[in-house]
Order: structure tokens, then C-alpha cells, then sequence
């Protein structure tokens, strides 16, 4: 009875550490193409039908990736390298990055 016991409680631990460390993606873009960025030390899923853009970046940026329909709608993302910013101020740094690109990115506010 107390091997018995002992078997099973071996066996339950035994599944619930494998299911607690196996190494599985389960996010939405997890079977999608991705770009790594060796520059900024990243790497990050793009959606089907998005392009990696290779060449034409400003200094600031060390890769992008888009895509582009007909009627000129799309989306972006670009990563560069930064400093580190402390926990304290993340929100407020992220905060300004964004106003920052948006100026840039889109003058008109569109």
C-alpha cells in the first residue's frame, strides 16, 4: 500500500514538473516567421503576409518589419538599441519614445 502510494505521488510530481518546465510557445504568432536582430539582442514573431525590411534604415533603427495594402494602410514595427532603463522609469521612457516616434512617424497625426 505505501509503495503504491509512493508510485503514485512520484508519478504526479514527476507530470507536474514536466508540465511546469517544458519549453512550448504557445502564443498567437508562435508557428510564424520571425526576425532576429542580432544588433539589439532580440528576436520577435512577425504575422503571416509581413516582410522583413533588409536595407533603407535610419540610424536608429536596426531591423523592421511591415506590410502594406493597396489603399496604403499597413503596420510597422522597428528595434534599435538602447540603454537600459530602470524599472522606476519605464513607463515614463516608454512614454516619451512614443510621443517622440509618433511626431516623427506621423506629422500629420494620422
Amino acid at each position: 500500500m505505501v509503495a503504491g502510494l509512493l508510485a503514485l505521488l512520484l508519478l504526479v510530481g514527476g507530470t507536474t514538473a514536466w508540465w511546469l518546465t517544458r519549453d512550448e510557445d504557445r502564443s498567437a504568432l508562435a508557428d510564424q516567421p520571425r526576425v532576429t536582430d542580432e544588433k539589439a539582442g532580440i528576436s520577435y514573431a512577425i504575422p503571416e503576409g509581413w516582410e522583413h525590411e533588409k536595407s533603407g534604415l535610419i540610424d536608429a533603427f536596426t531591423s523592421a518589419a511591415g506590410t502594406k495594402s493597396a489603399d496604403g494602410e499597413g503596420g510597422s514595427v522597428m528595434a534599435g538599441r538602447a540603454g537600459g532603463v530602470p524599472r522606476s522609469r519605464l513607463r515614463y521612457e516608454a512614454e516619451g519614445a512614443a510621443s517622440s516616434n509618433a511626431e516623427f512617424f506621423c506629422p500629420d497625426a494620422r
